[in-house]
């Protein structure tokens, strides 16, 4: 992706389990260089990687799967970033391609269940809004004994052009 100083960014997160809730951390967001499609420079975007996994004690033997834009500079067959990073971790990756395109053509295709979303989005902010309804609608999980602990947070993902 591109910031609005127009640097090429890599955006790192992991998604892990931790006791019985499922985590997502930012590792790290690296400057990439000008030009990333070059087979030098993405066995040097997957050191890069690698070595912002080790200061945060992240196995990378239990990597399963990595999200990507799609491009060839990253997913291509022999020398893309997906393909390097598995041989790093050791064993094959199941490769994602970007989510968030995925999640606007969703969005897209499911006009029919607008008002469901805009009906549930406001009471998501309404209970995430207020420190007492978060807190009351924690207490009504706990009761319920239900496996979520809370509300994940809403994005409202949309086309830029």
């Amino acid at each position: 992706m591109k910031d609005i100083t127009l640097s090429s960014r890599l955006a790192i997160f992991s998604r892990l389990c931790k006791g019985d809730e499922i985590c997502e951390e930012m590792v790290a967001l690296l400057t990439l260089p000008e030009c990333t499609t070059s087979m030098y420079t993405q066995a040097e975007l997957c050191k890069a990687v690698m070595n912002k996994f080790s200061p945060q004690q992240i196995d990378i033997s239990k990597v399963v799967s990595v999200t990507s834009h799609g491009a060839p500079c990253m997913a291509g067959e022999k020398a893309g970033f997906v393909n390097l990073f598995a041989k790093e971790v050791g064993h094959t990756l199941i490769g994602f391609h970007c989510i968030i395109h995925e999640a606007l053509c969703a969005k897209a295709g499911l006009k029919e269940l607008q008002e469901v979303i805009q009906t549930v989005t406001k009471v998501v902010n309404y209970i995430s809004a207020q420190a007492l309804n978060k807190k009351q609608f924690q207490v009504l999980l706990n009761e319920v004994e239900s496996v979520y602990k809370g509300l994940k947070m809403y994005n409202n993902v949309r086309w830029l052009s």
